[in-house]
């Protein structure tokens, strides 16, 4: 009893210090919001939080108060090919313009995204790119094959379901597509970025990403996971001679792109110990993680209240600021 009233007292100060820190950024001007996809906007297991349509709305919510709106996952192309599909669906239904940013692979690239309707036409600029050449691709999937993983069975369908797509070369060339097709779905190659699919266990996936780090090191490789059954391979990416995290980089880029400073950025993601560590490291952070703990020499990431669900907790969050 005494350990559960520990930990419910240190998060009740935690949330009191996320809503002042919430009411804080709400009467200064924000200019950009950055968040993950998965477990931060979206949520597979959630009937609620599970539909692509209803974060492109929150989106669109955010972009109609004049500030830019970026998703940032470890996805890419499977992430891409439904904004790209469902944001002219989304703005005809609604009669509307829509422009959002769209960074995938942990931050190793960088799109903007936009539909006008009076012109029917979806326009995608691409402002970079860090891709993974073939070679390190396939000392990749030739690692990740010598470990005769079991694979999680529905994340295994997940991308299987993609691989009968027609998805733009642009976003996966053609090389790379053939390489996926080949694994039946254990694998899925991109230009920036390599899924490996992890066992259904939590345990297994934590002592799996341990060899696959230390394997792929030396190949100038990084391994994100989110706390699910995928690891996502990408280049590991340096500034002023430092390794830097590709999320971090992103946004940094972003700020630049956009003329503006740190503390207009919000930034929200579920992993501030792993893959959304970077992201999480603006001054307005905001993390879903109700199991983090923090040394008081590091406030951010505030922690959201999620006891009803993290990713409500997220949208609540971003409604809250955008609504005047």
């Amino acid at each position: 009893m005494k350990i559960k009233f520990t930990f419910n007292n240190r998060l009740k100060k935690e949330y009191e210090k996320t809503k002042l820190i919430l009411k804080e950024i709400k009467s200064k001007k924000i200019n950009l919001i950055a968040a993950d996809y998965d477990g931060t906007l979206y949520d597979r297991h959630d009937k609620e939080f599970n539909n692509l349509l209803k974060i492109i709305e929150l989106a669109h919510q955010v972009t109609k108060k004049g500030i830019d709106f970026v998703f940032v996952s470890g996805r890419n192309a499977t992430l891409e090919v439904e904004l790209r599909e469902l944001i002219p669906d989304f703005c005809e239904k609604n009669k509307t313009d829509l422009t959002i940013w769209h960074s995938g692979g942990n931050g190793m690239n960088l799109n903007k995204i936009s539909y006008l309707v009076k012109s029917k036409k979806l326009k995608v600029e691409k402002i970079f790119s860090n891709t993974i050449s073939i070679k390190k691709v396939k000392e990749s999937v030739k690692i990740y094959h010598n470990l005769k993983i079991k694979p999680d069975y529905k994340s295994q369908l997940f991308f299987k379901k993609y691989l009968k797509k027609n998805i733009p070369e642009d976003l996966i060339p053609n090389e790379y597509f053939k390489l996926s097709k080949k694994s039946e779905g254990k694998i899925f190659a991109e230009a920036v970025k390599v899924s490996l699919v992890l066992p259904t266990s939590r345990k297994e996936q934590v002592r799996l990403i341990k060899i696959l780090r230390k394997k792929l090191s030396k190949f100038n490789l990084n391994v994100g996971w989110g706390g699910i059954p995928f690891a996502d391979v990408s280049k590991k990416l340096r500034f002023n001679n430092k390794v830097i995290d590709g999320k971090l980089l992103m946004v940094k880029n972003l700020i630049k792109l956009l003329n503006i400073k740190n503390d207009q950025v919000v930034t929200f993601g579920d992993t501030p110990n792993d893959n959304n560590q970077g992201l999480l490291s603006f001054p307005y952070s905001f993390t879903n993680d109700v199991s983090l703990n923090k040394s008081n020499k590091y406030p951010i990431p505030y922690i959201l209240d999620a006891k009803d669900s993290p990713v409500k907790a997220v949208f609540e969050a971003i409604k809250y600021l955008i609504n005047y």
